[in-house]
């Protein structure tokens, strides 16, 4: 089974379905991740598995294996977490004194544990948010059919 979804897009498309979905992500970009000179030290977002300063970027683009759905209780990813084997690299921040973002360097880390969940949350670390807990629950619920006959899930990301 191929999902696919095109960023500039709200919809990602799922079997017969256009699912309601978002990928926003506040970064200095946009200028809603504060820098240096601002209390910014809980703001800072640490790579994963590595725990290295970097700033969020929307989901990678490619195609990408759909892991088994993980159940989660906490709000920011519940009820279920749909992981994929996703990845980018992105520029190591420097921090300041104060611990909050003073530059990008020339250094990159490997970001990973980019997903689809629903959220309390308008935005996310480069995760897709399904917009509907329903629709979330009814694409489980297909990808846990497709896995259990032995076929693979895959999701496309264009540009």
């Amino acid at each position: 089974m191929i999902m696919s979804w095109n960023r500039r897009e709200k919809k990602l498309v799922c079997g017969n379905r256009k699912i309601p979905c978002s990928c926003i992500v506040r970064n200095e970009l946009n200028g809603w991740r504060p820098l240096a000179n601002k209390p910014a030290q809980d703001e800072v977002v640490r790579s994963l598995p590595e725990n290295i300063p970097y700033m969020p970027r929307p989901f990678p683009v490619g195609r990408w294996n759909v892991g088994r759905p993980v159940p989660r209780s906490h709000p920011y990813k519940a009820p279920y977490y749909i992981p994929t084997d996703a990845f980018q690299m992105l520029p190591r921040w420097e921090l300041d004194d104060d611990g909050g973002y003073l530059r990008e360097t020339e250094d990159m880390v490997r970001d990973e544990d980019y997903g689809l969940h629903c959220s309390s949350s308008n935005t996310t670390l480069g995760c897709i948010r399904i917009t509907k807990e329903k629709d979330l629950l009814w694409m489980v619920e297909k990808i846990n059919r497709t896995l259990d006959t032995g076929e693979k899930v895959y999701l496309e990301v264009a540009a």
